[in-house]
């Protein structure tokens, strides 16, 4: 179980990593458009933005992979961490099941009909 919950660790901190890169990456995106949208990129001839359509086609794509790729490694990020949650409650559960189980069957044994053993002792 240790080598799981090592291995666990791994996998979440490359994905963090990742997390990451696409945050910053999207962040870079963000502000490449900004620069080319402001008034020091405009072309003097025509007095319009240097921006066509292959342009804004390219940007468009960049950011939506961008996206797509925060929101995959967040999402991964969070299930990761539900696992370990859940990993750890039945690891917990499991440690302290048959303690509780041992207990539930004895007292379901001395109750088997409803009444206890001194009932069944008086009755003889």
């Amino acid at each position: 179980m240790a080598h799981v919950k090592y291995t666990l660790k791994i996998v979440f901190a490359f994905i963090l990593v990742l997390f990451i890169d696409s945050v910053n990456r999207l962040k870079t995106i963000d502000e490449t458009l900004f620069q080319l949208g402001r008034d020091d990129n405009i072309n003097s001839a025509a007095g319009a933005p240097v921006m066509d359509a292959q342009t804004d086609a390219n940007y468009s794509a960049r950011k939506f992979y961008a996206q797509r790729n925060m929101y995959l490694t967040g999402s991964t990020l969070f299930l990761t961490l539900k696992n370990d949650k859940d990993a750890a409650t039945v690891a917990t559960d499991k440690n302290n099941g048959p303690e509780n189980s041992t207990d539930t069957e004895k007292s379901a044994q001395s109750s088997g009909n409803g009444e206890s053993s001194d009932g069944l002792r008086k009755r003889q």
